[in-house]
């Protein structure tokens, strides 16, 4: 607002009437200030802020002094500052801001505005880990703390199983041995500053069933054969919540699935194959754990015995000896088999052949045949037939 002058027209005899005339006297107005925040804490800057800016008579606009104090105490090196930095304030500080408006040739009325640096509550954040632990796990309480006034924090832990606390312990975690499948856990996490701010944070977590383990798996028997009923056999089997454990077995021939179950059926395998198989454990609420054999490779199964015998049966003086096979060898590895003949006299070795010339053979004499069956890595095991010559 323009201040207007009052004028009034005289003579000799008094006054006139008045006239109002536009010559402006010289004036300035205060500004409107404020700190802000109003309720500030230690880690807040203040800052000095115009709500409504000084004016004067004068073109140009005047210039602000701005004066802190702190405690009632002036602050000589925040002269005309417009901002008090965080690190000038503490919990409990009295901060006061004066503000006057210069022109050249005026100076407004001073006005001013007080805060009061207050104390800040501490934060918390707090998570259980591992999220979903089982009864073998350590539940622990992971917490992250600030103070925004940097005082130092402790934090204090409450436990409830099942919704019921657990009274008298306090730790930051929870062993496996406090914890049973299907309990619900949850932590309680406090934490307070000196001036008695306090924070909590709630955090919560299942224990879930532990799945049962097995350290190995063995094909037993070893060495492995082709007529050799294989079992797959797991040691170390173990559940930690004691449920029953079942188990399934895939078995390995050369690199590929081959076959279900504990055991491998006699005769699923031959010679120089390789054999191993897969163990895994479960219980009713879920899988295991699975353990993988060695490899085996499957040893050589010699051929068996064959059935023979001298022909002719009661031979006479003269008469040639035939080694006739009545029932071949078998060779479970599918080997070609062949068969080494040879002969004894009265107990004396004779030779080797299928036939014995009719003018070996005399009166009284004792003929042993014996076939020994090879199926090129080993023999089997020899078949005998003895025929006595009449006369």
């Amino acid at each position: 607002m323009i201040p207007l002058t009052l004028l009034l027209a005289c003579d000799q005899d008094g006054w006139g009437r008045p006239v109002t005339s536009a010559e402006l006297l010289p004036w300035i107005t205060a500004p409107v200030v404020s700190i802000e925040p109003q309720v500030p804490g230690s880690g807040d800057d203040l800052l000095a802020v115009v709500l409504v800016p000084a004016d004067s008579s004068e073109s140009a606009a005047p210039a602000l002094a701005l004066r802190w104090s702190l405690d009632g105490e002036p602050v000589d090196e925040l002269d005309d500052a417009h901002v008090v930095p965080a690190s000038f304030t503490a919990v409990g500080d009295a901060w006061s801001l004066a503000v006057v408006a210069r022109s050249d040739e005026q100076e407004s009325d001073e006005v001013s505005d007080h805060v009061l640096v207050g104390n800040r509550a501490p934060t918390l954040e707090l998570q259980l880990v591992p999220e979903q632990p089982t009864t073998t796990d350590t539940v622990e309480a992971v917490v992250e703390v600030d103070d925004p006034d940097g005082e130092e924090l402790e934090v204090e832990y409450r436990w409830f199983r099942d919704g019921i606390e657990v009274g008298g312990y306090q730790a930051a975690y929870v062993p496996p041995e406090l914890t049973e499948r299907g309990e619900d856990w949850l932590c309680l996490a406090t934490t307070a500053d000196g001036s008695a701010a306090q924070t909590q944070a709630w955090a919560g977590v299942q224990i879930a069933n532990t799945a049962p383990t097995v350290d190995a798996a063995v094909v037993h028997p070893q060495p492995l054969t082709a007529e050799t009923e294989a079992t797959c056999i797991g040691l170390g089997e173990d559940d930690a919540d004691g449920d029953d454990m079942d188990t399934a077995v895939v078995w390995t021939v050369d690199g590929a699935a081959f076959s279900d179950g504990e055991t491998l059926p006699e005769g699923s395998v031959v010679r120089d194959q390789i054999v191993s198989c897969e163990l895994t454990v479960s219980d009713e609420f879920g899988v295991g754990q699975t353990a993988v054999s060695a490899e085996v490779e499957v040893d050589n199964t010699p051929p068996t015995a064959p059935d023979v015998s001298i022909v002719p049966r009661s031979p006479h003086p003269g008469d040639p000896l035939l080694a006739v096979i009545e029932a071949p060898s078998e060779d479970a590895d599918g080997d070609e088999i062949t068969y080494t003949m040879t002969w004894t006299v009265d107990g004396a070795t004779y030779g080797s052949g299928d036939e014995v010339p009719g003018a070996d053979v005399q009166a009284g004499q004792l003929w042993t045949l014996t076939v020994t069956p090879s199926d090129g890595v080993e023999d089997g095991p020899p078949a005998n037939d003895t025929s006595r010559v009449s006369g």
